[in-house]
């Protein structure tokens, strides 16, 4: 029984009291429940869009054996589909494209374009054990580990640190061989002595760039380039143990960049393909900004990065990259294969721009519902 003012309530007017006062709580839970259920289900109608999209629209290639990251990286885009939506056609095929590759690599031996495939052979070997799937790129690591490569041999330029790193993590945690995590580590670091710039906290693409201005004056540091760096030590992180020695050297520099590029982001929620110079090529980049993107909501979900202030940010590049995304499920705005700042256009779309999306998407999927 409730009491008011020492007086006994009947039991009607207890309920009345009660439903007053609980029923617009409960409300508000259930309205709660279904924006975000809501919210969720549109992060997953967008992803499928623009897969389908781009599997509908494939881009023609000159030579598909060199240009074999453009498509892995949409691939590795598309398995984030099939684990965000649970919709295994996505993951059948990716699985069908293996297939036709007869789970090798690029013939280029030592190239980190021709090794970024391996990251969808591994993700698939983790659901499937079928040896067959990392037989080849067990042997091409193994043949370079015979070498005193150096990271300023095989990955002289900094989009490298996407492609081959996150495929040496994920195959020494699948088979418990950890020489392939120290020889990931011997590459990686001299990569980042040669290219990382400590004052601005950014890597420079490759050595042509250190000590070179641009018209401006400005030191020349590529959206896409620190993109491909970024979210290739978060997809390195994702299969390190957090043990390792190592470890916490990549999250710092992971954390050093993050606040770097983050000082950079325009008002419009994206980012200029030259950072430090956004004027020089005013239009805005979409690749570069799903990257930065897929690694800004990853560092809140695990975590590292505070939810307060890199939220907004992330919400911001969100919308501003729906907004490039047209009615047939185009992502635009996509920065051609280069190698430095440049102009962007608005038809312009690549597959590795829409892979980088879909990263993008799934992590900030995970962000929702968290």
């Amino acid at each position: 029984m409730l009491y008011l003012s020492h007086k006994l309530i009947p039991y009607s007017v207890q309920r009345t009291f009660y439903l007053i006062l609980i029923l617009p709580l409960l409300t508000g839970c259930s309205d709660e429940k279904i924006e975000k259920s809501t919210k969720l289900q549109e992060v997953a109608d967008i992803m499928k869009k623009v897969s389908d999209w781009q599997l509908n629209n494939p881009v023609e290639r000159i030579n598909d054996v060199s240009e074999m990251w453009e498509r892995s990286v949409f691939y590795i885009g598309l398995m984030a589909t099939y684990r965000t939506t649970k919709d295994e056609r996505y993951k059948n095929i990716v699985l069908d494209w293996c297939i036709s590759n007869e789970y090798k690599l690029g013939p280029r031996r030592t190239h980190g374009d021709d090794h970024v495939i391996g990251q969808i052979y591994l993700e698939l070997y983790e659901e499937y054990q079928d040896p067959a799937m990392i037989e080849d790129i067990v042997s091409v690591f193994d043949d370079m580990m015979m070498y005193n490569w150096s990271g300023r041999q095989v990955w002289n330029w900094c989009d490298g640190l996407f492609m081959a790193p996150p495929v040496l993590s994920h195959l020494a945690k699948l088979t418990q061989q950890h020489q392939y995590i120290t020889y990931m580590d011997s590459l990686w670091w001299d990569t980042y002595e040669a290219l990382f710039d400590t004052d601005d906290q950014l890597f420079y693409r490759d050595n042509r760039y250190i000590d070179t201005l641009d018209v401006n004056g400005k030191k020349i540091f590529w959206s896409r380039g620190n993109g491909w760096v970024i979210a290739g030590i978060v997809r390195l992180l994702n299969h390190l143990p957090k043990t390792h020695p190592t470890y916490e050297r990549y999250l710092d520099v992971y954390l050093k960049m993050a606040n770097s590029i983050a000082l950079r982001q325009g008002i419009d929620g994206l980012w200029k393909t030259n950072l430090l110079d956004p004027n020089r090529y005013p239009i805005s980049e979409t690749s570069g900004t799903a990257f930065f993107t897929y690694a800004f909501a990853w560092g809140v979900n695990q975590g590292y990065l505070h939810k307060n202030i890199y939220l907004p940010l992330i919400d911001k590049a969100w919308v501003g990259m729906l907004a490039l995304i047209n009615e047939e499920g185009r992502l635009g705005y996509v920065q051609q294969p280069w190698h430095e700042p440049g102009p962007v256009y608005v038809e312009g779309h690549q597959e590795y721009g829409t892979g980088a999306f879909l990263l993008a998407a799934s992590e900030y999927y995970n962000l929702l519902a968290n």
